[in-house]
């Protein structure tokens, strides 16, 4: 009678759990796929009216996605995401985050100015790098 209603029980969990886990794992991928592109850095697009810094959309989005698939604190994925920021971001950073609210917090943190003077140096020095090439 016992194993009559756990089996029931694990009948009407199961589905809803692997439903869970599935989702999960869809979040983990979108995760491992954002990517801020480099035309993206020192730009804003306006979002309900209100100008918004692209690598600041880019960290809550970052952040919503690790809480959805559950890897707030998962430092691999924290390495490999930090591993995929454009360098003019990457440069501005420390190299070691324990968890995803760190590293987005630094994100968002970042001083502007020195955003926008480090694409500038970039820009110039990819500029360069082509009239050598020619």
């Amino acid at each position: 009678m016992e194993s009559d209603k756990i089996a029931a029980l694990q009948d009407y969990i199961a589905p809803e759990l692997e439903a869970q886990a599935c989702l999960q794992i869809y979040f983990k991928k979108e995760l491992l796929v954002l990517k801020l592109e480099e035309n993206e850095v020192g730009k804003t697009k306006e979002v309900n009216g209100i100008k918004v810094w692209m690598h600041v959309m880019w960290a809550k989005e970052v952040m919503r996605l690790a809480k959805a698939a559950k890897v707030e604190k998962d430092i691999g994925l924290v390495w490999i995401v930090h591993k995929r920021l454009p360098k003019v971001i990457h440069s501005l950073m420390k190299n070691k985050y324990k968890d995803f609210k760190e590293l987005m917090k630094e994100v968002k943190g970042l001083d502007v100015d020195e955003i926008k003077w480090e694409k500038e140096d970039a820009d110039e020095q990819k500029k360069d790098d082509e009239e050598r090439e020619k």
